[in-house]
């Protein structure tokens, strides 16, 4: 188990404790945590204390999920087992790689003094920050992959800063041939056994896949038609989808035993019981292709355009470089403002978080 933030990764468990071990590395715990042993890597009533306290730690800063995604991935490839499974779970996408990232965060406010506002200053990357383009290189080598079965699966949970499924995560899972899943954590009420149960649920769900592993490819006519604002699918963006997917008779997917019969797969909320306030309707990415399919009201460098790394229609970050026929400065409420080092306007919620 690996814990992430601003400061980096770290091997989460008891090692030292359990093995009575002194001086303990990181090296030291990816040698000796990736075990069976669940006194090491769960904790027991007592040790327990010392993985709460890293995990608890794990919240600070931004999120430095690509650096730890790429430790954990290299870490699996190395190891002797036919197939593996790595499994992330976080709270919204990657804030800490720079480049091409509309998530990064590229300025802050120092603080407060007698209620007035210190000025914004720049942020630089995290350190050790890896970039999506990097990671997914390292994934999707040829070599890497025509030596290993290996799978990346992601678990969402919504936050009110990053309150939409990530593109990037949905990419990796298809990439991988792994899952994704998005738990609207905003409509669930905090510190409630609802969402103790959707993030449990989602879990046991992925675990029983990953037990046998499969997966479907269908061509659904309404996803596939003609886009019509306000009627038709949207390029560039991310959907949820439900319903029923039925294999007939003769299917492949299907047993000798299930032959005669079809099979109906429920993709959506349950009509009766579960939680009512879970959606766990499928999500799809429909990619754009170009700035064109983001609306009328698209005005790159700064406005909503076709996100080349995403495939999906966004902003940029406030605070970003930008470059018009006039000049450089940075983007900001949408514009290029021309000379600026940073971004720092009230009307931009993303300006100097």
């Amino acid at each position: 188990m690996f814990a992430f933030n601003e400061d980096g990764c770290k091997v989460v468990c008891n090692v030292e404790d359990v093995l009575g071990l002194k001086g303990v590395t990181e090296d030291d715990k990816l040698k000796h945590c990736y075990t069976t042993n669940r006194a090491i890597t769960l904790g027991t009533d007592t040790l327990m204390p010392g993985i709460d306290q890293d995990l608890g730690e794990s919240g600070a800063g931004r999120s430095n999920l690509w650096s730890c995604a790429q430790l954990a991935w290299s870490f699996l490839a190395s190891r002797p087992e036919t197939v593996r499974h790595l499994v992330v779970l976080a709270d919204g996408p990657d804030t800490c790689a720079k480049d091409g990232n509309e998530h990064f965060q590229h300025c802050f406010k120092v603080g407060e003094q007698d209620r007035v506002v210190v000025e914004g200053k720049a942020q630089p990357a995290c350190e050790n920050a890896v970039s999506y383009g990097a990671f997914r290189k390292r994934v999707t080598d040829v070599a890497d992959l025509g030596r290993h079965d290996q799978h990346a699966s992601f678990v969402q949970l919504q936050s009110r800063a990053h309150p939409l499924p990530d593109a990037r995560m949905q990419e990796l899972a298809c990439l991988t041939g792994g899952h994704y899943r998005f738990l609207n954590f905003d409509a669930i009420a905090q510190e409630t056994p609802e969402r103790q149960t959707a993030l449990l649920g989602a879990v046991d769900t992925l675990r029983t896949m990953l037990g046998g592993y499969w997966s479907v490819i269908a061509s659904v006519p309404s996803l596939l038609g003609p886009v019509v604002e306000g009627v038709g699918p949207r390029l560039g963006a991310v959907q949820a989808v439900r319903g029923t997917l039925t294999v007939g008779p003769g299917n492949a997917l299907l047993s000798a035993a299930h032959t005669p019969l079809s099979t109906h797969l429920r993709i959506g909320p349950e009509p009766n019981g579960g939680l009512s306030n879970l959606d766990d309707r499928l999500r799809i990415r429909r990619p754009c292709t170009a700035h064109s399919d983001c609306g009328p009201d698209t005005a790159p460098p700064c406005g909503v355009r076709c996100n080349p790394e995403t495939l999906v229609c966004d902003a940029p970050a406030s605070g970003s470089s930008c470059a018009t026929p006039e000049g450089a400065g940075v983007c900001c409420v949408g514009s290029c403002l021309l000379g600026a080092t940073l971004c720092d306007d009230a009307a931009d919620p993303k300006s100097c978080p």
